[in-house]
């Protein structure tokens, strides 16, 4: 009785239990191995099928592979726009199985979705990877810890590595030590800052020689807010420095091309302004001695100094030339430094006939040869006749001492030539040679001369300098004193 109670209270349990399959909105069905058992209304609308209908085609042979195998099976099937998962699963100890299907058509578009989303960043990832590779510069990403975690072809390419040679190595690895640590320091203060530092100018230590970079570091930060890294950018712009170092050369030989030029264009107007001067005034006592010429010696001494002037407005031209025709390639040869002093002398003898001056050669050399060229005959005659013009002894005494002088391994001829003149202080010797001088009485320096005569020397591969005759008394006349190399 308690047994008829118990399944009297079940049976409305088990009726709806038994409604589980036909209220199932997915397909579920019962099947043998040849024909349908049972199948819900859902299996039906689906596949077009009843009960003891034959197994469509479409599960014939899974059924059968599942039911002999004795193993649940499960197959994906396209039907009208929709994708099935049916389940088929053989039960214990019977010879039919159970399959149960489930539509998992937008599961298949959304995997297909991740699918070409994948294929998509894969193929955008490559791309970019083709690009960085190919960029003519260097991209690398580096951790907080100084190891590259990724870099590009041309980084790895300019130390002979593959890039995966070069992942996960530190700076220090690569690099020489100042170098790699100046690297990290800029490292390190993008991190702490979490800033970017933009246009870095530093060198680069690789396979192909020393370059100059101009680096850009970001830091790469994540959602969080932390730092994760650095990565960088770094362009070769070495031959830009090289332009912009050459630009500059060329920009300072300019300015002193121009401010030679300056100097040049002061020195004649003044040298130029003193002899016309001369000759003007020399033309009015000649005009006012005419109408008294009784006193042949005056009109003589007018005439001397017309023709000194003459000399000296020619020997201020050919100065300017010979300035504007030296240059650092001049060539230079074989030249026997004493035949060119005996011309010198003669000329000054010839040139300053009205004045007493005494010329002596002191030298224990009796042959030598320098490098040299026809402009060492200017060096000479300037010198000597500075030691003319700025002189105000009655007798006009030039020494000109000739020895031989060794300095950073380089054997040099030294002459010196001494005078008796007026001299040079302290605080003009130092810009006699570029013109910038001015002596005691206002007049403007040694004039295009000396300049010319520096010149030249400098183009020689030589020195000059000037001292005093007596050391602690510059009026007692001048020491000028010049190196030129002597030809072994």
């Amino acid at each position: 009785m308690e047994n008829n109670k118990d399944l009297k209270e079940e049976q409305p349990i088990l009726a709806d239990l038994a409604k589980f399959p036909s209220e199932n909105p997915n397909p579920v069905l019962r099947i043998s191995k040849d024909k349908i058992i049972y199948i819900n209304e859902a299996g039906q609308d689906l596949l077009n099928l009843q009960a003891k209908d034959a197994l469509p085609e479409i599960l014939f042979e899974e059924v059968n592979k599942a039911l002999i195998s004795k193993s649940v099976t499960t197959i994906e099937v396209e039907l009208i726009n929709k994708i099935i998962l049916f389940d088929i699963t053989p039960i214990k100890g019977e010879d039919y199985a159970n399959i149960y299907g489930r539509d998992i058509t937008e599961s298949k578009k959304a995997e297909q979705k991740l699918i070409e989303s994948e294929k998509l960043y894969k193929s955008l990832a490559n791309e970019l990877e083709l690009i960085i590779d190919h960029l003519p510069g260097i991209v690398v990403y580096k951790d907080t810890e100084n190891n590259l975690l990724r870099v590009n072809k041309f980084l790895a390419d300019a130390h002979h590595l593959k890039k995966e040679e070069m992942e996960g190595v530190s700076s220090f690895d690569i690099y020489p030590r100042d170098q790699a640590q100046a690297y990290w320091d800029d490292d390190l203060e993008v991190v702490r800052s979490k800033q970017p530092k933009i246009n870095i100018v530093e060198p680069w230590e690789s396979d192909l020689g020393k370059k100059w970079l101009s680096t850009s570091k970001i830091p790469y930060i994540d959602e969080n807010g932390e730092v994760k890294g650095i990565i960088a950018l770094a362009f070769d712009i070495t031959e830009r420095m090289k332009f912009e170092e050459e630009l500059k050369k060329s920009e300072k030989l300019i300015r002193e091309s121009y401010q030679r030029a300056e100097i040049y264009k002061d020195l004649f107007a003044h040298d130029i302004s003193n002899i016309l001067q001369n000759i003007k005034s020399s033309n009015g006592l000649l005009a006012m001695w005419q109408k008294n010429p009784d006193d042949p010696q005056k009109l003589t001494e007018v005439i001397r100094i017309i023709d000194n002037q003459v000399f000296r407005g020619a020997k201020l031209i050919t100065n300017i030339q010979k300035l504007s025709q030296i240059n650092d390639e001049t060539e230079l040869i074989s030249v026997d430094p004493f035949s060119k002093i005996d011309e010198a002398i003669k000329f000054i003898n010839k040139s300053y006939s009205d004045k007493q001056i005494e010329i002596k050669i002191i030298s224990q050399i009796k042959e030598a040869k320098i490098k040299a060229n026809d402009l060492l005959l200017d060096i000479y005659e300037n010198l000597m006749i500075n030691s003319v013009k700025y002189n105000r002894n009655p007798t006009i005494e030039i020494q000109i001492k000739v020895s031989k002088f060794k300095e950073d391994n380089l054997n040099y001829l030294k002459f010196e030539f001494i005078d008796n003149g007026i001299g040079i202080s302290d605080s003009m010797k130092e810009g006699i040679f570029n013109g910038t001088t001015k002596r005691e009485d206002k007049s403007k320096g040694m004039g295009l001369g000396l300049i010319l005569v520096r010149k030249i020397i400098l183009s020689y591969k030589g020195k000059i300098w000037v001292e005093n005759k007596i050391k602690d008394d510059y009026s007692q006349g001048t020491n000028f004193i010049i190196l030129l190399l002597e030809v072994e």
